[in-house]
């Protein structure tokens, strides 16, 4: 798996018996992956998507040791997934320096966690 549309198409070709939605994680290295952060000022007040990514803040990550933490649902676009998709993740460095929303990666050597049915 290269791209997070591989790892969606895995994890739902894999858990067609579990119970959904569920929480996953995935442990190993990313050759590349885009994260960001909402970095708005203390008292934001926010009541559309466009404010709130006002103050979005992008980091391009190179060959880091990373965990990630996704959510999987068939039933939660634009819930608490994307609006064209079934993930959401969030990515942390193995030392803890950088974290974020997960936007890109290419996978090098992960392994998947699912839940046991």
């Amino acid at each position: 798996m290269t791209s997070i549309k591989e790892v969606e198409n895995y994890i739902n070709d894999k858990t067609t018996t579990a119970k959904r939605p569920f929480v996953f994680k995935l442990i190993g290295n990313a050759t590349k992956a885009t994260i960001h952060v909402q970095n708005l000022p203390i008292g934001t007040k926010i009541s559309s998507p466009e404010e709130a990514h006002q103050g979005q803040a992008n980091y391009n990550l190179t060959n880091e040791d990373v965990e990630i933490i996704g959510f999987f649902s068939t039933e939660h676009k634009s819930v608490f997934t994307h609006q064209n998709s079934f993930l959401h993740m969030h990515l942390i460095t193995k030392d803890t320096s950088k974290m974020g929303h997960l936007d890109t990666i290419e996978l090098n050597n992960m392994k998947l966690y699912l839940p046991i049915n």
